[in-house]
């Protein structure tokens, strides 16, 4: 599989903007789509971004509001349950894949 190619700027900058929704608890489908879209200035059926990075940049959002460092590798049990329930509950069902995350982080 590969990903869109984009920049490391926008990625960091779609990371921060969603992380922000997800602080303020404005993250649906919508939002994730509309920042990705504004950002990386192209829509997914454009094959300007896809749903699989869509999906792996909220995983990376998600683990910076609750406070996992995955650089560092000092995620632990209870922060990855945290996570997972602050996932549910904005219903986008976050599976956790630490050598991705690692590498944008």
């Amino acid at each position: 599989m590969t990903f869109p190619k984009i920049s490391t700027t926008k990625i960091r900058a779609v990371v921060t903007a969603l992380t922000g929704r997800i602080k303020t608890g404005t993250l649906d489908v919508r939002a994730v789509s509309e920042t990705l879209t504004d950002i990386v200035g192209g829509r997914d059926a454009d094959g300007a971004w896809d749903w699989r990075l869509a999906h792996d940049l909220v995983q990376i959002a998600a683990g910076r509001v609750a406070g996992v460092d995955y650089a560092r590798g000092d995620a632990t049990l209870s922060q990855l349950g945290a996570l997972m329930e602050r996932a549910l509950l904005h219903k986008l069902g976050v599976v956790v894949q630490m050598g991705f995350v690692a590498q944008i982080s």
